[in-house]
């Protein structure tokens, strides 16, 4: 089963002009030329669309991930590469954040960012604590950020706002700008550099100033931290030597404006510097710095012009947005540059696109060949771009927006597996082996388990050896070497896990409750060990009964008082069972 079948099975070919308004509230009018291609439960507080639309100006393919963070186990978060000096795709980025207890269900590429350099461009900042600072907000309306905005969260809820980011350095009583924080320096700037900067040294020319300060202990740049420091070293201009960044302390570099500033300081003599964020955003878990302004309070505002070419040409586009709670999260994509496929959005039309959805406040992340959206479908553990790219690939990109899933049991793993299922955990196990549901995106959790496919999930559990298709005659008598399944069905034959009966494996019956045990306690070698469990075995055949016995002894089965044994298997039971069996 691949993901392109999963999609094309889970689409929802229908007219969207009652679903469309019952999700999001939007007038029937208004969406009226819309259809739903696809919906599903991600995870807990966690739902995908795939909406497509036709008018007059084009086509349009929107992906829309709407986050819950009220419930308990869904939170947005932020992801970037370690030390922030590279590109990854948004998968990859997905990918490197995700584990068994922090699952990375959807993702969104976010920031903009420098191709040379590959560092974003604007402010970064993660746990209370400024990351990175980029460069200066424009001075022009036609500039995407012309305004110091972020989106972040905090105490669990989505924010749009401005902020007020303060860094200076203090020497001989007086303060002055710090430009920016672990990047490639600037003119007429003072760029200041701490040991988190990719690599051991500033990385600079010799047209600066370099000055060396230690510190008591490593600046971790927390909003409203401060630190003193002595000068240990001076880097006068025209010095091409590399400049060291001290583990406890920093370095201030100085170019045109900035290094006439740094030139008189020696050895010896004390500085300091300062970093801080206005009140509001203080302790939040992250923020990330982009723009324009899309929605304000409910209505269309952009913080740019919007009759520039960057705001009024149909592109792909990024977004994210909030609701007036800031408890529901959009992550908003809009493919472009397709014909016939998708035109793309003005930047006053994914505005307008928020507004329909609910949106109080939305801002514009990076667009173009950049806009991807990433999504966990039905039977995966990870997550695949949902969207198309424009470059019929997924570019680099420098962070990313993730909806994260803490819920340590699966919720819509499967279309028929929810998070409160008796048989997900044993479910999540066998799919983490490799073994996985149907194309339509269910596991068939209640569907009897048929004989062969009980094989394929004892070869790959168990990694066993698959002899030749044809070896498969010298254990069974009812299976041919060109049978599907065949190659399985050695394999549990060679491994002593399938007996058969009389030669034959019987391929078309059923697997009954009581032969799957004695199947289990061959496969495992399981041993009862200790005193045994009173079980009712009045009606287990005796060729089962020590099996079923051993089940109980071990905790495998709480059916004492009917084991059911002439009962068939359905692929949840079995799968819970695999996985209880493996423990021991």
């Amino acid at each position: 089963m691949t993901k392109q079948t999963i999609k094309g099975m889970l689409s929802i070919q229908a007219a969207v002009l009652v679903l469309w308004a019952i999700a999001f509230g939007i007038p029937a009018e208004a969406a009226a030329a819309e259809t739903v291609q696809e919906q599903f439960p991600v995870s807990e507080g966690v739902q995908y669309k795939d909406i497509r639309s036709s008018n007059s100006s084009g086509n349009q393919a929107v992906r829309v991930m709407e986050i819950d963070t009220s419930e308990q186990n869904t939170s947005v978060e932020i992801g970037f590469p370690e030390g922030l000096n590279k590109l990854l795709t948004t998968t990859s980025l997905a990918l490197n954040h995700h584990r068994y207890d922090h699952r990375v269900v959807g993702a969104v590429n976010a920031s903009f960012f420098h191709t040379g350099p590959r560092i974003p461009m604007y402010l970064i900042s993660k746990d209370n604590k400024l990351t990175f600072a980029g460069q200066k907000v424009s001075d022009s309306r036609d500039s995407y950020v012309n305004e110091p905005i972020a989106f972040g969260m905090k105490d669990g809820k989505g924010m749009i706002d401005h902020y007020q980011l303060e860094m200076d350095y203090t020497y001989k009583g007086k303060e002055y700008e710090i430009t920016s924080v672990n990047k490639p320096r600037t003119e007429d700037s003072v760029t200041l550099y701490t040991s988190a900067f990719h690599g051991n040294t500033t990385q600079t020319n010799e047209y600066g100033t370099e000055v060396v300060v230690t510190t008591e202990r490593e600046p971790i740049l927390e909003f409203g931290s401060a630190y003193k420091g002595t000068v240990a070293a001076v880097r006068e201009y025209g010095d091409t030597s590399s400049t060291d960044i001290p583990e406890n302390g920093f370095v201030l570099s100085g170019h045109g404006k900035g290094s006439e500033q740094l030139a008189d300081m020696e050895v010896g003599e004390e500085v300091s510097f300062a970093v801080d964020i206005d009140d509001q955003w203080k302790g939040s878990s992250f923020m990330l710095a982009s723009g324009p302004m899309l929605v304000e309070d409910g209505e269309v505002h952009l913080s740019m012009n919007p009759n520039s070419w960057r705001a009024s040409v149909k592109a792909p586009r990024t977004a994210v947005a909030i609701d007036e709670t800031g408890e529901k999260v959009f992550f908003i994509t809009a493919d472009g540059r397709q014909k016939g496929y998708a035109k793309g959005m003005s930047l006053p039309e994914l505005a307008n696109y928020a507004v329909e959805l609910g949106a109080d406040r939305a801002l514009n992340l990076d667009g173009g060949g950049s806009t991807t959206m990433a999504v966990r479908y039905p039977g995966y553990d990870a997550v695949d771009v949902a969207n198309r790219p424009s470059d019929g690939r997924q570019r680099g990109v420098s962070s990313v927006l993730m909806a994260v899933s803490t819920a340590t049991k699966p919720y819509y793993l499967y279309t028929d597996v929810s998070r409160d299922d008796s048989h997900a955990t044993g479910i999540e196990w066998l799919t983490a082996q490799g073994i996985i549901g149907y194309e339509d995106g269910s596991f068939g959790t209640g569907k009897v388990l048929t004989r062969p496919h009980a094989a394929i999930m004892f070869t790959r559990v168990l990694e066993l050896e698959k002899p030749g298709k044809s070896a498969v005659t010298d254990f069974f008598d009812d299976v041919k070497p060109d049978d599907q399944y065949a190659a399985y069905i050695a394999a549990v034959g060679q491994a002593g896990v399938f007996t058969g009966s009389n030669g034959n494996y019987m391929p078309d019956k059923q697997l009954t409750r009581q032969q799957m045990a004695s199947t289990l306690v061959s496969a495992f070698d399981l041993e009862s060990g200790g005193e045994d469990v009173d079980i009712n075995l009045s009606n287990v055949d005796p060729s089962h009964k020590d099996s079923v016995q051993i089940l109980a002894n071990l905790g495998i089965t709480s059916e004492l008082d009917d084991f059911r044994p002439d009962e068939a298997v359905t692929r949840g039971q079995f799968a819970t069972f695999l996985y209880q069996s493996q423990k021991h």
